[in-house]
């Protein structure tokens, strides 16, 4: 029976960093989905494509043992994601008797052609996270394997691996939001680790989300600030603090829809982020991310990174849309591409056809 799943990427609003240290995130999953499609062949081996994405095929075979791959050496590391994902799961399902099976990869709502050069540029929106989550609950399901019966289980399974691919940094809010979809609080338990998620009512934020034109490596930044965490104690302490209050305030603005206090919080957060950015060493307001911010200082509205910084995505707020609009026409012809992007309230949804 062919299996189709899909989960959404996410926009990070409040919680940068901070989330590392048992902070709440607020995170937006948004309605850039990934794509997977599964079918049982008849075949003596399993076959992964990813169209638009590798030109390349992969095969493999499994029996119970680990899978046996093909075509690795010639794939570029296009697939690594993808062989952890499925070397993980068909390995907790060892001895589940199941047909070799097709899988066909898609991503590209992660990418956009974007500044006119006609190329695809991918967007940071977690795709990674995205397609951990599609990829292994189609397998999963297709081993017979009932996962959403302990849902909890499940996301911390795939945010152990996708920890995995990321050199093993990462709070797994990505991961949460690809699951559970819509507007979410994420939270590290300080006990043990353990994410607490839950789901906020949405709010139409007075904003729009703008691309700096350079992408950025997350799990390279995150690195630099546990680097600086472990090194300078006394100083984190001071700046995570302020970090965490901030997030915990403007996430009580949210909830309590107060778009002014929203607004207001999200300005202070970016501010604490450049000093957080000037202390760790980390380039958190790359020059893209400080020219729209002057921009929109310009236009008497609020700007911050989504996300760790360095490049990728930023968003704009200001309760006018008439302010809005005038940050666009001064950002756009300088190369800032505003992104059209709404808030996924389905998360992870997996299909069963009848063939």
């Amino acid at each position: 029976m062919p299996i189709t799943a899909s989960a959404p990427g996410k926009i990070v609003l409040l919680g940068e960093y901070a989330v590392l240290t048992g902070a709440p995130a607020l995170v937006m999953a948004v309605d850039r989905r990934a794509d997977v499609e599964l079918t049982a062949n008849h075949r003596q081996y399993s076959r992964l494509t990813a169209p638009g994405y590798s030109n390349h095929e992969l095969r493999f075979t499994f029996a119970g043992e680990a899978p046996q791959w093909s075509g690795l050496e010639a794939c570029e590391h296009k697939y690594d994601l993808a062989v952890r994902v499925i070397d993980d799961i068909l390995a907790a399902a060892a001895g589940r008797a199941a047909p070799h099976f097709d899988l066909v990869l898609r991503t590209d709502a992660f990418f956009a052609v974007l500044g006119g050069s006609g190329g695809r540029t991918k967007l940071g929106l977690g795709s990674s996270a995205a397609l951990t989550v599609a990829l292994a609950s189609a397998v999963a399901g297709h081993l017979g394997w009932d996962y959403a019966a302990n849902m909890e289980a499940w996301m911390s399974r795939l945010w152990s691996i996708h920890r995995g691919f990321q050199g093993g940094y990462g709070s797994g809010l990505d991961i949460a939001a690809a699951i559970h979809g819509g507007v979410i609080e994420y939270r590290l338990s300080s006990v043990s680790g353990a994410p607490r998620v839950s789901r906020l009512e949405p709010l139409t934020l007075p904003g729009v989300f703008v691309w700096t034109g350079t992408g950025a490596s997350t799990p390279e930044l995150v690195g630099r600030f546990e680097a600086w965490r472990a090194s300078a104690p006394r100083q984190f302490a001071r700046v995570s603090n302020a970090l965490r209050a901030i997030s915990k305030a403007g996430i009580g603005a949210f909830r309590n829809r107060e778009i002014a206090g929203f607004i207001a919080a999200m300005g202070e957060y970016a501010n604490t982020l450049e000093i957080l950015g000037e202390r760790a060493g980390i380039e958190i307001f790359s020059p893209a991310h400080r020219r729209l911010l002057d921009l929109a200082r310009d236009c008497g509205a609020v700007y911050k990174p989504c996300g760790a910084g360095g490049g990728d995505i930023g968003i704009v707020l200001h309760p006018d849309a008439s302010a809005l609009q005038a940050f666009i026409e001064r950002a756009e012809p300088l190369g800032y591409a505003r992104l059209k992007m709404g808030i996924d309230e389905q998360g992870l949804e997996t299909i069963r056809r009848q063939t």
